[in-house]
């Protein structure tokens, strides 16, 4: 479980895509006690394999950075008939 919300969290900030961190940080929020899992608070909790669970999440999303959903790229198309007329915008030189 600490490695796909470590690779969640992490494959969002490397791509730099907002829904990719929202998915991690609903993860998180549903499984309360997640983040306090790597910390050594509980004596009979292995807070290792936690940790190395959240290190390999974040291994594995440095890996396959260019794998997979991607942020998505916004096309502007350049439409030269909405374009205002020269004589409209430079005044200027009339």
């Amino acid at each position: 479980m600490y490695a796909f919300a470590s690779f969640l969290f992490f494959s969002g900030i490397f791509r730099n895509y907002y829904r990719l961190i929202a998915i991690s940080f609903i993860v998180v929020f549903l499984y309360g006690g997640l983040f306090w899992g790597i910390f050594p608070i509980l004596k009979d909790v292995s807070w290792e394999g936690h940790l190395f669970g959240a290190c390999s999440g974040l291994i594995y999303a440095f890996a396959f950075r260019n794998q997979g959903p991607q942020k998505p790229v916004k096309i502007w198309e350049d439409n030269d008939e909405d374009d205002i007329p020269e004589e409209i915008w430079n005044q200027e030189n009339q």
